[in-house]
Protein backbone atom coordinates (compact mmCIF):
# COMPACT_ATOMS: atom_id res chain seq x y z
CA UNK A 1 0.00 0.00 0.00
CA UNK A 2 1.62 3.53 -0.73
CA UNK A 3 0.73 6.11 1.44
CA UNK A 4 -1.07 9.60 -0.71
CA UNK A 5 -1.94 12.61 0.54
CA UNK A 6 -5.38 11.36 1.99
CA UNK A 7 -4.11 8.71 4.34
CA UNK A 8 -4.82 10.02 7.91
CA UNK A 9 -1.84 8.39 9.17
CA UNK A 10 0.67 10.52 7.51
CA UNK A 11 3.09 11.78 10.40
CA UNK A 12 1.79 9.23 12.79
CA UNK A 13 4.06 6.48 14.44
CA UNK A 14 3.25 3.11 13.72
CA UNK A 15 1.87 2.57 17.21
CA UNK A 16 -0.41 5.74 16.92
CA UNK A 17 -1.81 4.53 13.40
CA UNK A 18 -4.71 2.94 12.03
CA UNK A 19 -2.89 0.09 11.23
CA UNK A 20 -2.40 -1.73 14.67
CA UNK A 21 -5.76 -0.59 15.66
CA UNK A 22 -7.21 -2.71 12.41
CA UNK A 23 -4.50 -5.91 13.53
CA UNK A 24 -2.23 -4.93 10.49
CA UNK A 25 1.12 -5.91 10.67
CA UNK A 26 3.83 -3.06 8.91
CA UNK A 27 6.89 -6.01 7.68
CA UNK A 28 8.48 -2.73 6.13
CA UNK A 29 8.68 0.50 4.99
CA UNK A 30 9.67 1.41 1.21
CA UNK A 31 10.75 5.06 1.44
CA UNK A 32 12.90 6.15 -1.67
CA UNK A 33 15.39 3.93 -2.69
CA UNK A 34 15.81 2.86 0.82
CA UNK A 35 13.94 0.20 2.74
CA UNK A 36 13.14 0.00 6.36
CA UNK A 37 13.05 -3.62 7.28
CA UNK A 38 10.86 -4.69 10.47
CA UNK A 39 10.00 -1.27 11.32
CA UNK A 40 9.61 -0.02 14.65
CA UNK A 41 6.95 1.52 16.80
CA UNK A 42 8.43 4.92 16.93
CA UNK A 43 8.82 5.31 13.45
CA UNK A 44 6.70 7.62 11.27
CA UNK A 45 4.78 7.51 8.27
CA UNK A 46 5.12 9.59 5.51
CA UNK A 47 3.87 10.51 2.12
CA UNK A 48 5.02 8.28 -0.51
CA UNK A 49 6.30 5.49 1.75
CA UNK A 50 4.61 2.36 0.01
CA UNK A 51 4.02 -0.20 3.59
CA UNK A 52 4.65 -3.94 3.20
CA UNK A 53 1.32 -5.13 4.62
CA UNK A 54 0.41 -8.33 6.95
CA UNK A 55 -3.25 -8.42 7.57
CA UNK A 56 -6.99 -9.55 7.01
CA UNK A 57 -7.13 -7.51 3.27
CA UNK A 58 -10.65 -6.34 4.54
CA UNK A 59 -9.01 -4.14 7.01
CA UNK A 60 -5.99 -3.18 4.21
CA UNK A 61 -8.75 -2.46 2.10
CA UNK A 62 -10.75 -0.31 4.82
CA UNK A 63 -7.56 1.83 5.40
CA UNK A 64 -6.75 1.81 1.39
CA UNK A 65 -9.70 3.48 0.61
CA UNK A 66 -7.26 6.84 2.30
CA UNK A 67 -4.25 5.52 0.10
CA UNK A 68 -3.15 3.15 -3.01
CA UNK A 69 -2.91 0.10 -2.22
CA UNK A 70 -0.72 -1.62 -5.01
Amino acid sequence: MTLNEKCIDIGKTLHESSFRKRDILILAIERGTSVIAAPHATDLMTLNDTLICYGKLENIAQIGNRGKID
